[in-house]
């Protein structure tokens, strides 16, 4: 009996680390739980929404002569394959922060997602960024017409 178990603990100690992920395979795969944790497959989603009004302008602008079918024929196309892009966004970025956190960083920074904080930080940044965009937007507005003459008159040089 006794060289049954020693045999199977054998057994278990050799075959364990084949069996075993390896760090980067533990770190991806806390990275990925990191994504789920934070949304971000919905966030990127948003980004790529975000994107869309800009496009029709660009295709109008682009395609003078098209009618209003042709665009939003091409507007479909883009939106689907945008959206398309969602999921391999998710893959790299995942993979990007596996390299940039050790598995332990990882797991704290799962950790604070984990809590209450850190779930209403999820639930808010949406609204946030869009805060920030909209308050930075304004800020490089009015920055570039403040400079606007100094850029005439570097160009009428």
């Amino acid at each position: 009996m006794i060289r049954l178990v020693l045999a199977v603990s054998a057994a278990l100690f050799l075959t364990a680390p084949s069996l075993a992920q390896s760090d980067p395979e533990l770190r991806l795969a806390e990275a990925e739980r990191m994504m789920e944790l934070t949304g971000s497959a919905d966030a990127a989603a948003m980004m790529m929404g975000m994107m869309m009004p800009s496009m029709e302008p660009a295709l109008r602008s682009q395609y003078a002569t098209a009618s209003d079918a042709q665009i939003a024929q091409a507007m479909a196309l883009i939106e689907q394959t945008l959206t398309d892009l969602v999921p391999q966004i998710i893959v790299q970025s995942a993979s990007a922060y596996a390299e940039a956190f050790t598995l332990e960083e990882l797991e704290e920074i799962n950790a604070f997602y984990e809590t209450e904080t850190g779930q209403k930080l999820v639930v808010a940044m949406p609204q946030l960024m869009d805060q920030v965009g909209r308050v930075s937007e304004q800020l490089g507005i009015s920055a570039m017409m403040g400079i606007q003459p100094q850029i005439d008159a570097i160009m009428t040089e």
